[in-house]
């Protein structure tokens, strides 16, 4: 006798224009901007509050730096904004709150700044370092701290890339300039605590290990190109790199102490463009078995045409993809841009939104908190409302797929763990059956959207 096992989807949605709250560990919180935003990064705090910069530019708006804090719950507590700043990087020293961005001198001339915020809604410039040439085509700087609480910064121009490392006292220790082949996405840390690894992405693919004063050591060329790339050391020996293929698709691989690849993995929807969030695509949790890789699947100059959010779940062993979840699309614009683990081991994600409607591209800040299992809150609509939809998914684990729907003109969809669509069905009110004879056994992720809402979304096993 077959064990047929229901999943049952009572699915309400309450839609709100600020923070939605459909579980107890997801929430989706916006913050609505006038033009179109360029940065984006978080930071837990003591107090599990989640602090984030992010600026926005436009044509005929100054550029303008947003910071502020939300609760564990997607409430805000306060949105700040300074004119003329573009913020960038939160580092966190003891209890202080410190921000990385730029701004521009009396003479136009673009400068690097560190900020700490005081009062929680306002900050104060602790220090200004001029960027020595071409300072207008200036990138958003990124920083880190390293393993001595030293603040390293890096940024490019159009012509070179500049290396800028300071103490707390906010002396300057080194400062590099090389020229623009070696402009990249990411520099890290090294194990050995002395030196630190870059990737050349210009004229040559290469890997650039630095000492503590940024002399280069060494170089390694790349065996396969990736780009917008970002990587981690997961042990002493061993590099995790992902990034962007020729093929638009992720790329996902491991290297040895020499660069060279160990194993690798592709995936992304097919027939769009695939994109690793531009500001920190992964996330490597300390413990148990998984990483996480946040992407934008349908990635355009423009946005009028509908971009979805990837969150991708891998194997930390056989470097193979769990499941992979997507939210978005519709009638928005979605972009990633930073991922971070939360206190609780749930996952925040930073995104911008913008409505494809819009005949000027105004974008909205987005984070996102789901589960460890990707669970995204159901609805992106920024319009009041509230809908509850019911649906039985069985049997799971089953050779045949059933879905009893209580409404009328919902659609499935049915992808594999690589992200590939790979059969559509609308549902009718009562019992519908899946033509699922051509799929072999395996773990299948099914999508439940209803008049452009996505109202359900699970894994379903195929057996044998």
């Amino acid at each position: 006798m077959k064990n047929w096992k229901k999943i049952r989807l009572i699915l309400a949605l309450s839609l709100l224009t600020n923070a939605i709250c459909i579980a107890q560990q997801s929430f989706y919180f916006s913050l609505e901007s006038p033009a179109q935003l360029f940065t984006g990064e978080m930071a837990i705090l003591n107090n599990r509050d989640i602090f984030f910069v992010s600026c926005f530019s436009g044509d005929s708006i100054n550029t303008c730096g947003y910071f502020g804090q939300i609760d564990n719950h997607g409430n805000q507590k306060y949105a700040s904004s300074i004119e003329n700043h573009s913020l960038s990087s939160v580092l966190l020293i003891a209890d202080e709150i410190l921000l990385v961005g730029t701004s521009k001198n009396d003479s136009g001339e673009k400068e690097i700044n560190i900020y700490k915020v005081v009062n929680n809604n306002e900050i104060s410039i602790e220090a200004t370092f001029p960027i020595t040439s071409h300072s207008n085509s200036a990138s958003s700087p990124k920083a880190f701290l390293n393993s001595r609480n030293e603040i390293v910064i890096f940024y490019s121009t159009f012509y070179n890339i500049q290396i800028l490392v300071v103490d707390t006292q906010m002396n300057v220790i080194t400062q590099k300039i090389y020229s623009n082949f070696f402009t990249f996405f990411d520099l890290i840390e090294n194990p050995d605590k002395n030196s630190y690894t870059g990737l050349s992405l210009t004229d040559q693919y290469r890997f650039i290990v630095f000492d503590t004063n940024f002399e280069i050591i060494n170089e390694y060329p790349g065996e396969y190109y990736f780009w917008l790339n970002n990587f981690k050391w997961i042990n002493d020996s061993t590099l995790l790199n992902i990034g962007k293929t020729h093929d638009d698709y992720i790329g996902v691989e491991t290297l040895d102490k020499n660069f060279n690849r160990l194993k690798s993995h592709e995936f992304g929807a097919i027939d769009t463009v695939n994109h690793p969030a531009f500001f920190k695509a992964l996330l490597w949790p300390d413990t148990g078995n998984s990483f996480y890789i946040f992407t934008t699947k349908g990635v355009s100059t423009f946005h009028t045409r509908p971009g979805w959010l990837g969150l991708a779940k891998f194997n930390k062993e056989s470097l193979e993809p769990e499941w992979i979840r997507y939210f978005g699309g519709s009638d928005f614009y979605y972009q990633a841009l930073s991922i971070e683990q939360y206190a609780d081991d749930g996952i925040l994600l930073q995104a911008t939104r913008a409505y494809i409607y819009d005949e000027v591209r105004k974008e909205a800040l987005v984070i996102i908190k789901t589960d460890t299992e990707g669970n995204f809150p159901l609805s992106i609509d920024n319009h009041p409302a509230e809908m509850q939809s019911q649906f039985t998914v069985f049997p799971n684990p089953g050779q045949e797929l059933r879905i009893e729907a209580s409404v009328e003109g919902a659609l499935l969809e049915l992808y594999n763990l690589n992200g590939q669509l790979l059969h559509t069905q609308s549902l009718g009110s009562g019992l519908n059956s899946i033509n699922t004879d051509q799929l072999p056994p395996s773990t299948y992720i099914y999508r439940i959207s209803l008049k452009n809402d996505l109202v359900g979304s699970g894994k379903w096993v195929k057996m044998k």
